[in-house]
């Protein structure tokens, strides 16, 4: 038995019943306790798998060999994570049986797909790995970037892309009519620009600096926005009216905006003041048309 196979089967016993011992694990495989030991340091100093290295303790009550609150948790979304991935692919791949069997416990429904040329997203990938630039048409327009990053964001694929002007833009890859590679290399190197324009809010990259908006929701939204991560670095508070206040930092408010046109009544904005203008001009606008 291979060393993936011991280590998927503790992997398997810590998600199931939160704990294992060296003694059942050699005894399932036919192996010493040392060599259960070694697959224990691996998982706690050598892992490659997405959670990182484990802290696994020694619980003396019980005499079994668990692992940290939060060690536990970033187990866990993990194979949250790889239990949906192989729902949405449709391939079971190498993972422990107990993410396998969440995988077929899973109804995967995708709301709204943009299907998109796979000769455009071969030339977008080939161009990053080559490091080159790409002409390409979209919406009618021809121009000449440098593709970044490949984004699955909501189902829907776009890629970030370096211009000419010295901006980061992103595109729909849907909208992509043609794209072929150019023999220009790529010039874009600063990696801390990117990373901080990765960390914004939604899939609309901006340098501009973040504003703090503030949105007030009541009833419905109150109850579905209390337990949303928007940004990681979001502030929630409920007040004692039942409503809910969001502050979050915001560069770009262009799906800001949109988003919290989906709660309707039950979404105020209270700051900063010209979005709050232009949320009502929306709302004013779109009143209007049933009139």
């Amino acid at each position: 038995m291979s060393q993936t196979e011991r280590v998927f089967y503790i992997l398997d016993l810590l998600l199931e019943k939160g704990f294992f011992t060296r003694k059942e694990v050699a005894e399932h495989f036919g192996v010493s306790i040392k060599q259960v030991y070694r697959d224990k340091e691996y998982l706690m100093t050598r892992c490659s798998l997405g959670f990182g290295n484990l802290d696994i303790i020694y619980d003396r009550k019980r005499n079994v060999l668990t692992v940290t609150e939060e060690s536990r948790r970033r187990l866990e979304n993990w194979a949250v994570e790889k239990a949906l991935d192989a729902v949405k692919s449709g391939e079971d791949g190498n993972l422990p049986e107990a993410v396998l069997r969440q995988s077929r416990l899973i109804l995967y429904k995708s709301y709204a797909r943009e299907p998109f040329s796979s000769s455009v997203y071969f030339t977008i990938i080939s161009a990053i790995e080559r490091k080159k630039k790409v002409r390409m048409v979209y919406n009618r327009r021809e121009s000449i970037s440098e593709p970044l990053r490949i984004i699955n964001y909501g189902e829907i694929y776009y890629f970030v892309s370096y211009c000419s002007d010295g901006k980061i833009r992103t595109y729909k890859m849907s909208k992509v009519e043609k794209a072929e590679i150019t023999g220009l290399d790529a010039s874009f190197s600063d990696m801390k620009r990117l990373e901080r324009l990765y960390s914004s809010y939604g899939i609309y990259l901006s340098d501009r600096e973040e504003r703090e908006y503030v949105i007030r929701f009541k009833s419905w939204a109150a109850d579905a926005v209390v337990s949303q991560i928007w940004k990681e670095d979001q502030i929630l508070q409920r007040l004692p009216d039942g409503s809910v206040l969001l502050r979050i930092r915001v560069a770009d408010d262009t799906e800001l905006l949109s988003r919290i046109l989906f709660y309707g009544e039950d979404a105020d904005v209270i700051a900063p003041d010209d979005f709050k203008e232009r949320y009502i001009n929306k709302c004013r606008l779109m009143a209007q048309r049933y009139e």
